[in-house]
C-alpha cells in the first residue's frame, strides 16, 4: 500500500500506542471502528444489509479489534505508518491562510491505546467511533492532543509554534519593512521592502523575490 494523504472525510491520522510504542498512521477511515460487529448490527437496524465481504481487507476475519490481535492488523498497514517528521512536513506544504480546509486533513482524528484499552476520539463528523469500542474498552470524545509525546506532536514548528493555527493567525506572522540597501548586482543603493516571514509563507515570498530584485527574504 503506498502512503497517503490525510483528507478529512478519506483518509484521517490515527496515533496508535501499542506494547509501549507510539505511532501515526494515515489510513483509510473505515478500519478504525474497532468493533465492527457492533457497527453491522447498527446498519441492519436501520435497514441495511452489510456483508462482511465488503469491509476493508485489512480487517477481514478480524471484525473486533483488540490488544489480542491487534499484532496482526498492525503488521497488514504497516505500509500506511508514517513518521511524526513526515507529517510535520507535509502539514508546512498543506498550509494556506485563504481555507482552513488542511486544518482538518492534518488534525489527529484518534489516538487508540491499546495498552490501557483506550480510545479517544477527535474526529467531527457523526462516526463515533467512540460508540463501537470492544467490551471492556473505554471510548469517548476528547480533545486529546496534549497526551502524544512531545516529540511526536508534529503540529509543532519551530519555539513551538502551532502549525494548525487558522488563516487569520498565519497572516498576523507577516511583517514588511520599507527600508534602503544595496542592490546585489549592481551595487547601488536603492528602496525596497523586507520581509520577515516564517513558516510556509517564505515560499511564497520567496517566489516574489524572483520578480522583484529589490525584495529582501528574512
Amino acid at each position: 500500500m503506498e502512503l497517503l494523504k490525510p483528507e478529512y472525510d478519506e483518509n484521517i491520522i490515527v496515533g496508535v500506542l501499542y506494547d509501549g510504542i507510539f505511532s501515526w498512521y494515515v489510513t483509510d477511515k473505515e478500519i478504525w471502528f474497532l468493533d465492527y460487529k457492533k457497527r453491522i448490527n447498527a446498519f441492519k437496524e436501520k435497514g441495511f444489509d452489510v456483508k462482511e465481504e465488503y469491509i476493508d481487507e485489512t480487517r477481514r476475519e478480524m471484525l473486533i479489534l483488540n490488544s489480542s490481535n491487534v499484532k496482526i492488523f498492525l503488521k497488514r498497514i504497516e505500509s500506511l505508518k508514517i513518521e511524526s517528521e513526515q507529517l510535520r512536513k507535509l502539514l508546512q506544504k498543506a498550509r494556506n491562510f485563504n481555507d482552513d480546509s488542511w486544518i482538518y486533513d492534518f488534525r489527529p482524528s484518534l489516538l487508540i491505546d491499546f495498552d490501557s484499552c483506550k480510545l479517544f476520539s477527535l474526529y467531527a463528523e457523526p462516526a463515533s467511533y467512540e460508540e463501537y469500542v470492544p467490551i471492556n474498552w473505554q471510548g469517548c470524545y476528547y480533545d486529546f492532543m496534549e497526551l502524544i509525546p512531545n516529540d511526536e506532536k508534529y503540529w509543532l514548528g519551530e519555539n513551538n509554534e502551532n502549525l494548525l493555527k487558522k488563516g487569520e493567525d498565519m497572516k498576523k506572522t507577516v511583517t514588511i519593512i520599507s527600508e534602503e540597501f544595496e542592490n546585489e548586482k549592481t551595487g547601488e543603493k536603492v528602496e525596497g521592502i523586507t520581509i520577515m516571514v516564517d513558516g510556509v509563507l517564505k515560499d511564497f515570498w520567496t517566489s516574489l523575490k524572483l520578480k522583484n530584485h529589490n525584495t529582501r527574504i528574512m
